[in-house]
């Protein structure tokens, strides 16, 4: 059972040959098929890689962005209370410009 064509043989020392060449033909086939497995797996291999190193690169860019966004969110909260602070202001400079124009013209209404 071990090689089919013992019947077909003349003698031990050529069934033996040609059971190793068969055995060598499946090692063959099997190391090409390990082969084409590796290069299919390196394959793979380099596409994930590929796919890894655009997302450290988008990953970089969305550090920068988060890092640029605290910063605006930073600067927009200082101008927004410098914008409070200025309408505070302006509120008390209308109040009291309000005062001396009533001051005015009730110095008006006296000198009339």
């Amino acid at each position: 059972r071990r090689f089919a064509n013992w019947r077909s043989c003349n003698c031990f020392s050529e069934c033996q040959e040609l059971e190793w060449s068969s055995r060598i033909s499946k090692a063959e086939a099997e190391a090409q098929s390990l082969r084409n497995a590796n290069a299919e797996m390196q394959h793979q291999l380099d596409e994930q890689n590929k796919k890894l190193a655009e997302m450290e690169s988008k990953l970089s860019s969305m550090s920068k962005l988060r890092r640029r966004i605290i910063t605006l969110t930073a600067s927009n909260a200082a101008l927004h209370m410098a914008a409070s602070n200025a309408g505070k202001t302006i509120a008390s400079l209308r109040s009291e410009l309000s005062v001396r124009d009533d001051s005015i013209k009730q110095l008006q209404a006296d000198l009339s």
